[in-house]
């Protein structure tokens, strides 16, 4: 007399993730790169396999933000566990200005004051976006009175 026996993998595998990861920027860089220990999963039958499903790979610039990595890994019953944890990149870098010298005119013939044109400043940051806005003075272009 014949017969079969089946046995079934219903163990899930079992992945643990790095805890949360905080830095701040790479000086000039609109992010930074970060390593961690990369998880490796685990199961009780042989060769379960571990990718990286979301997020980035250690030792890969991480942009400004929060970033979520998920790890799963896959036994070879097809069972699957996961793990995530978060990289977060805070910009603590400030942008920079660098205005014009000073500027001494006389006034303009029969007015009490000068036209006076002078190149506005351009600021600079580590990331895209930034924004330069006068906010006092006058504009160049302008009629500054006499003092």
């Amino acid at each position: 007399m014949l017969f079969d026996v089946t046995v079934n993998d219903n163990e899930l595998p079992v992945i643990s993730c790095p805890p949360n990861i905080t830095q701040n920027n790479d000086p000039g860089v609109c992010g930074r790169t970060i390593s961690y220990a990369v998880p490796v999963g685990t199961d009780n039958c042989p060769s379960p396999i571990t990718t990286l499903i979301a997020g980035q790979a250690s030792g890969t610039l991480f942009p400004i933000g929060t970033t979520t990595v998920t790890y799963e890994v896959v036994d070879a019953s097809g069972n699957t566990a996961q793990c995530s944890f978060d990289v977060t990149i805070n910009d603590n870098e400030n942008p920079t200005i660098s205005c014009p010298a000073n500027i001494t005119v006389n006034s303009d013939p029969g007015v009490c004051g000068a036209t006076v044109t002078y190149t506005a400043p351009v600021g600079a940051d580590n990331c895209p976006g930034s924004v330069t806005a006068m906010t006092a003075g006058q504009a160049s272009g302008t009629i500054f009175p006499y003092r």
